[in-house]
């Protein structure tokens, strides 16, 4: 299990604008995962500054992502390369939750100044999706599909920054209301109030949180930790008597882990000292889905392993923030 437990970023820039001021790229500092960077383009480069870092992570939307480690001369140390592929119809069940957000954990290399997170998003998702039609109030309007209206549900692809071409002009998704089948549920950044054919959509460029700091490093949790999870979903009787559910899910992670003497002092304090505070974890080194930011909500509690081993088990339980 590693926890970065302290910020040493001091600053983040991108190459690329954002959707609009909401989604700007300093967002990524804060601790809302729900205010994201969206960028205004489906490439971009983001460069975090974070000198003397032990380990950065990211949450982001992308199907290829580079990470770059420079010194301070711009040299580069080291990279770190990641793909994403996301299928249309299983929207609800990429990583055992209920959004396509990814996360990456990793160790910066020794003499690290700068982090480059180079992000792209290629591949052309508008399956059926093949018609705007727009209200008579500008930018305003609704996507079909052969002619008929859609609901929201239906497509995952369409998100706040979803790119929408019709082979000349891109525009973006800027805002979403209601289920989609109404005649202004749909605002696009441009188009000026004329229908046409889609002919292209791409996802969004979008960056959560990132943290990069000192590393608090103790073993992966012992057999028997826990993960639960939390749903924060909409239920509704259907005609048909099923139970329809849509939202989000919480992991909720708990066990224990053991800790060296040599650690136990920091052990303590992050444990103890983070305690409601925000903070990024790797909770196993060898699932890359548990790379997660979230908070302890709960005191650990320490016992000694056996006299004389100079071992801790610190019990915990860790909340994912969604």
């Amino acid at each position: 299990m590693k926890i970065i437990y302290t910020n040493l970023i001091t600053s983040v820039t991108s190459s690329a604008t954002q959707l609009s001021s909401d989604y700007a790229i300093a967002k990524v500092e804060n601790n809302y995962p729900r205010q994201p960077y969206i960028s205004d383009a489906a490439t971009a480069t983001i460069t975090v500054t974070c000198s003397g870092a032990e380990a950065i992570f990211f949450s982001y939307l992308a199907e290829s992502v580079t990470v770059t480690f420079k010194d301070s001369g711009a040299s580069t140390l080291s990279t770190e390369n990641y793909t994403n592929s996301y299928t249309l119809s299983e929207q609800y069940l990429l990583n055992e939750k209920t959004h396509w957000n990814d996360s990456v954990f990793v160790a910066c290399p020794t003499n690290t100044n700068t982090v480059e997170i180079a992000l792209t998003n290629s591949t052309d998702v508008k399956g059926t999706l093949n018609g705007w039609v727009t209200a008579s109030n500008g930018n305003l309007g609704r996507l079909q599909a052969s002619a008929a209206n859609i609901y929201l549900e239906d497509y995952p692809q369409i998100k706040l920054g979803t790119f929408v071409s019709d082979g000349v002009f891109t525009e973006q998704i800027n805002r979403i209301t209601g289920d989609g089948t109404g005649t202004e549920d749909l605002q696009l950044t441009g188009n000026g109030g004329a229908n046409f054919t889609v002919s292209s959509m791409k996802l969004p460029l979008i960056v959560n949180t990132i943290r990069a700091g000192k590393v608090l490093e103790t073993y992966n949790p012992n057999v028997g930790m826990s993960i639960s999870r939390d749903s924060f979903g909409i239920r509704q009787e259907r005609d048909s008597g099923l139970v329809y559910r849509l939202g989000e899910i919480r992991r909720r992670f708990s066990g224990s882990v053991q800790v060296l003497e040599s650690e136990r002092a920091t052990a303590t304090k992050v444990f103890a000292g983070l305690r409601m505070q925000p903070v990024a974890a790797e909770i196993l080194g060898y699932q890359t889905n548990t790379a997660v930011f979230g908070s302890f909500f709960e005191p650990a509690s320490i016992a000694y392993s056996y006299p004389g081993s100079q071992l801790y088990d610190y019990n915990f339980e860790f909340v994912e923030l969604i």
